[in-house]
């Protein structure tokens, strides 16, 4: 039930591939760089990964939901399992809040660091990998930098948690070649 259960090839701003494919629990139905989380209840179940592999550096981007409650961003070793912060594994995961503002970064499964800005931001999330660090962004904001293991390879995944939400600006590749003018 966790494995790839939909696909679809987008091509991101930067011009890189994105092979999206569906994860969890209640498959999402992706519609060219968004999907939307149209079966199940609420719950941390529904996303989708890239399944072009990253390794050296990396990033993932959305824009934030102006409808579901959370946000998240993950960069992840593992293809096809669908990882939830402290009760996964995912290398470095970053979610936010739009109720509450609390925004949260887990790096490898243990909880890294956390906070609270404005509710109902707009704008974008984005993880970068530098190959060595971690850098996670909300709207604009630098919430957290975390040094890491260099050069792993990596795969972009979104997260959506309200039934019928959708993530939106769905973007993914190499850090070095994103135009970096809109984090």
């Amino acid at each position: 039930a966790n494995g790839i259960l939909s696909s679809l090839t987008i091509a991101d701003s930067a011009g890189s591939t994105l092979n999206l494919a569906g994860i969890g629990t209640n498959p999402p139905t992706i519609r060219g760089n968004s999907f939307t989380k149209t079966t199940g209840t609420s719950g941390f179940n529904s996303g989708v990964v890239s399944y072009m592999p990253l390794r050296g550096n990396a990033y993932v981007q959305s824009e934030l939901s102006t409808v579901t409650d959370y946000t998240i961003l993950v960069l992840d070793d593992d293809l096809t399992t669908y990882t939830r912060d402290g009760a996964g594994a995912a290398v470095a995961y970053l979610q936010y809040n739009r109720t509450t503002g609390a925004w949260n970064v887990y790096i490898s499964g243990t909880s890294y660091a956390s906070g609270t800005m404005a509710t109902g931001l707009t704008g974008g999330m984005l993880i970068i990998y530098d190959g060595l660090t971690f850098d996670f962004y909300v709207n604009t904001t630098k919430v957290a930098s975390a040094p890491t293991t260099a050069n792993q390879t990596l795969y972009p995944k979104w997260y959506a948690y309200d039934s019928n939400a959708s993530i939106t600006g769905l973007q993914a590749g190499f850090a070095t070649d994103r135009a970096w003018s809109n984090v």
